[in-house]
């Protein structure tokens, strides 16, 4: 996973850039939150998506990603990957239903 590392953004994995799934999910244990992740591009604003995929746009300002079922979310971090823009989400453990 993508840490979305920029030399004005602090993060808690040092200076590197990506980190294993294993990494990832051990975080979010030791944190008590849970995370869901929504791809851009199977997301709800085929606007933004074509503007972005089809014409080379990097503003995805438009993109509201959707949040998950459920009760507690907030956004952890929207970024830029490989296969295009994500949101990931946390919430609290205890808030999951």
């Amino acid at each position: 996973m993508a840490t979305g590392r920029t030399q004005n953004t602090p993060t808690c994995f040092g200076d590197r850039e990506v980190i294993s799934a294993d990494e990832f999910r051990s975080f979010c244990k030791q944190h008590g939150i849970e995370s869901s992740i929504v791809e851009m591009e199977n997301d709800n604003n085929q606007t933004v998506i074509d503007s972005y995929f089809e014409d080379g746009n990097p503003n995805i300002s438009g993109w509201e990603p959707s949040m998950p079922d459920g009760e507690g979310w907030f956004v952890g971090s929207i970024h830029d990957t490989e296969d295009g823009p994500i949101c990931v989400w946390f919430r609290n453990v205890d808030k999951a239903a």
